[in-house]
Parts: structure tokens; C-alpha cells; sequence
């Protein structure tokens, strides 16, 4: 079992992604991190954190992963410019998979682009 710590629990990729644990087999979510919440005050055990929040939240997501050994998924957007550095200095210690967009449109999107360079050279 994969246990998640969700950052942005509240928010629309956080409901989706909780929607998506409990529906399947596999993975369990330890702590929901939201405005409410706080990261910080979460001590249990955990096997990844999910990060859907908001850019204000990056320093503190990254110093808990760090801090924690924890890899991270980032699919917040917003970022300043600072983002990147901090981002690829948390990186030096643990993993981290940040994408732009995770939502089904931008996958589909994808998929109509490789198509649509397929089909018109």
C-alpha cells in the first residue's frame, strides 16, 4: 500500500486524486494538507507527497519532502521566476516529478497534436 500525503487537498486535482484512491486498490492517502491543515503538522508515515496546492505553499512543501526523504509530484502552476532554483536544489535530495498540467484536456490535447502531425506531415 502507497501511502500519499495530498498538499491542496481541498482544491479541484486534490478532490479528483482522493476520488481516484478511493476507488482503486493500491493506495491510501495519510494526510490531506490543506489551509486548514498545515503540512507541518502532520507526523505520521508516508510514502510519496502529491502536491496540487498553490505557489505560496512551494518552500514549505519542498523543506517537508527534504526534510522527510520523501519523493515529490508537483502539479501546482503559478510559479515566480525563484521557483525553479528551489526546485532543482530540493531535487538534490530527493526525487521530484513536476508537469505542467495533469488534467485529462491537455492529455487529449496531446493526443489530437501527435495526430494532427501525423495526419498533415
Amino acid at each position: 500500500m502507497i501511502r500519499l500525503v495530498l498538499c491542496g487537498a481541498t482544491g479541484r486535482m486534490g478532490n479528483a486524486i482522493r476520488a481516484l484512491v478511493l476507488q482503486g486498490k493500491g493506495f491510501i492517502i495519510s494526510y490531506e494538507a490543506s489551509r486548514s491543515a498545515p503540512l507541518t503538522a502532520f507526523d505520521g508515515n508516508a510514502d510519496v507527497v502529491i502536491d496540487f496546492s498553490a505557489p505560496a505553499a512551494l518552500l514549505e512543501v519542498l523543506a517537508f519532502c527534504v526534510r522527510r526523504g520523501l519523493p515529490l509530484v508537483i502539479g501546482t502552476t503559478g510559479y515566480n521566476e525563484n521557483a525553479s532554483s528551489e526546485i532543482e536544489d530540493a531535487a538534490r535530495h530527493v526525487a521530484i516529478i513536476k508537469s505542467e498540467n495533469f488534467s485529462s484536456g491537455a492529455h487529449v490535447l496531446g493526443k489530437l497534436a501527435k495526430q494532427a502531425v501525423q495526419m498533415l506531415g
